[in-house]
């Protein structure tokens, strides 16, 4: 924890043993040799992204400069009204302790090197992108002024040192310190020695901390407060502990015990977890999924998100290793929100694809109907991996290894390049985890092919026989006939492997009940829609069973309270909190609520039903995304 106390950067709260190992590998003996009067350069320039460790450097200094008894000046680019007699009153008014009326350069000099002339001086300009209108006069008119004393480090993005081009001088006397990720032997040291000795937690931090120094420091205080906290707390976090920790990296000293996604609230979450839903983003595409006012306020805010990764072009990635938590999260505090702003997705890139991303956005495409016909969890996906059993030319077998060392499902997969056609047969499961796999590899395929034959044993047991059918018939499988002792289905894809994708993941309504009914259902699980054991007595959550892949009351529970808060429940204002008040809160009776709103109880009663009826569209995706 850090505060700024007359612009000097005062460390509180820290734990000690945190930062004393050093193993941010901070350059110290030019500092050493700077300071005493003895080398050049006198300016070192700390680059690097926000979040990268930059402000890390600048404290790890500040000890150094407190144990040797030197000077040290911290600087931040808020503080300080950026022109010449702006900067000098800052400085004076720092050095001295009390308000300046009037400050000017050459007092602001005359005391800075009187203070390094006694023990040197470490003058720390952080946030040095928005020093710019200052830059020039900095360097030509203070800098030759000052004592060979004074050390300036400025802390702040690559970007900087274009400005410079040209400047020689300037540059002869700069050393640029890029700072690099940590690495793994550098965070366990961190880890350990704030007491952490766990090796689960030191993997989990050093996963979601990608070795960001900033990052890192968050979950370690976090851990660290968890192992010292009541035990219930503990036991409530439980296995979502990475979801506690992406609290804390976003809301840093937050007590909620697990990520929320942005529920209840306009923050930058949201942004975080839509993009997260995808393998890379940029801002027009994140426009066309949230609404663009959304974007545009929070973008800044997204930007600087440690675990944002920019590239060429415009494109950004969440950092592939936390996307998973931050998609489990979602599913547990936000599943409908999640599948909604996966199709959302879908229907906006499939739109879009065509020209020179066209090969990115088919990925994509495929990696979001892979999540929506067949998701899985994040423990299956560490050894869901599919790999060819041998590499010879023609059917290749491919297998998912089981936890027990032996295959967890076997498949023969031939394509037929003349005819287009993609033949998989000869299915061996020993592990009922790995069955979703099976299907997220054969859409991973059908971009490369115009027809699919799927072939399954006649003599496959008949309920994992009544499974497979059921998977094939949600991929848009017809055509089942018996050949040549084997149950044959085709896959017509001859009309575009993206038709295929954009029909696939529609509602089959031939699945579901009349919509009356349905509606009937929705009313009846919000009638007890505060108790998940008569929840999953409903009618609603036996359906759910099947149209959503749901096994849990509980998250059955949050997927209609996230519908009820997130989706569009029509213009009249009264649509939504009606609904949450009358049946979560449960505020009062129909004719006392109808008294609230103001409107006469036929407005009311049919205002009521049209709102369940548009929850019941979005709880099932009827209208279009």
């Amino acid at each position: 924890m850090e505060r700024l106390e007359m612009g000097r950067l005062v460390v509180s709260g820290t734990r000690p043993g945190l930062m004393s190992a050093d193993p941010w590998g901070v350059p110290t003996p030019w500092a050493a040799e700077a300071v005493n009067g003895h080398a050049l350069p006198r300016v070192v320039y700390l680059a690097g992204g926000p979040g990268s460790g930059k402000t890390f450097y600048v404290r790890q200094l500040l000890e150094w400069a407190q144990h040797e008894e030197a000077d040290f000046l911290y600087t931040p680019a808020h503080a300080v009204e950026m022109s010449p007699a702006g900067v000098a009153r800052w400085v004076l008014e720092t050095l001295r302790k009390e308000p300046v009326s009037t400050a000017t350069v050459l007092e602001m000099v005359r005391e800075m090197n009187q203070v390094a002339d006694r023990r040197g001086l470490i003058w720390a300009l952080d946030d040095y992108d928005q020093w710019y209108s200052v830059d020039r006069w900095l360097r030509e008119q203070v800098f030759p002024l000052m004592s060979p004393r004074i050390v300036w480090v400025l802390a702040g993005s690559d970007r900087v040192r274009g400005h410079w081009v040209g400047d020689a001088d300037w540059l002869s006397r700069v050393s640029t310190v890029t700072i690099q990720p940590l690495d793994g032997p550098q965070i366990e040291q961190v880890a350990r020695n704030a007491g952490i000795r766990e090796s689960e937690d030191i993997a989990l931090v050093t996963k979601l901390s990608q070795g960001n120094p900033k990052v890192l420091q968050t979950l370690v205080h976090s851990l660290v407060w968890l192992k010292t906290s009541d035990p219930l707390v503990q036991k409530r976090i439980g296995r979502h502990l990475p979801l506690f920790l992406i609290e804390q990296m976003l809301h840093r000293g937050s007590r909620r015990l697990r990520w929320r996604a942005g529920w209840g609230h306009d923050t930058v979450d949201t942004l975080i977890a839509v993009a997260s839903l995808v393998p890379w983003f940029d801002r027009r595409l994140l426009s066309g999924v949230l609404d663009a006012h959304r974007v545009r306020k929070h973008w800044d805010e997204l930007m600087t998100f440690p675990l944002v990764i920019e590239h060429a072009g415009g494109i950004y990635q969440i950092a592939p290793e936390v996307r998973a938590p931050i998609q489990e999260g979602l599913g547990l505090s936000r599943p409908w929100s999640r599948e909604w702003w996966r199709r959302r997705w879908l229907n906006l890139l499939i739109q879009e694809s065509g020209g020179e991303r066209a090969a990115l956005y088919e990925a994509q495409i495929t990696a979001l109907v892979q999540d929506l016909l067949f998701p899985v969890h994040e423990a299956d996906c560490r050894v869901g991996r599919w790999h060819p059993k041998d590499g010879k030319a023609g059917p290749r077998e491919y297998v998912i290894d089981g936890n027990d060392g032996d295959f967890a499902v076997r498949i023969t997969v031939e394509h037929n390049l003349t005819s287009r056609c993609l033949t998989i047969r000869d299915i061996e499961l020993s592990e009922w985890w790995a069955l979703p796999h099976i299907f997220r590899m054969a859409v991973a395929l059908f971009s490369q092919t115009a027809f699919v034959r799927w072939e399954i044993a006649i003599d496959t047991p008949a309920g994992l026989r009544e499974i497979l059918s059921a998977y094939l018939r949600r991929m848009g499988f017809r055509d089942e006939r018996i050949e040549m002792g084997r149950i044959v289905w085709h896959l017509d894809l001859s009309a575009g492997y993206l038709a295929w994708a954009r029909d696939v993941v529609k509602p089959r309504l031939s699945d579901l009940p009349p919509k009356t009914r349905l509606v009937d259902w929705v009313q009846q699980a919000l009638h007890v829609i505060r108790d998940t054991g008569s929840l999953s007595e409903t009618a609603l959550y036996q359906l759910a069973g099947q149209a959503w892949g749901l096994t849990s009351a509980e998250i059955f529970q949050v997927r209609i309270l996230d519908a009820l808060h997130s989706a569009d429940l029509g213009d009249w204002p009264e649509g939504r909190e009606l609904l949450y008040r009358y049946y979560v809160e449960r505020a009062g009776s129909h004719e006392s609520l109808a008294e609230q709103f103001h409107v006469s109880r036929a407005t009311y009663f049919r205002n009521h039903r049209r709102a369940i009826e548009r929850l019941t569209d979005a709880l099932f995706f009827l209208t279009e995304s």
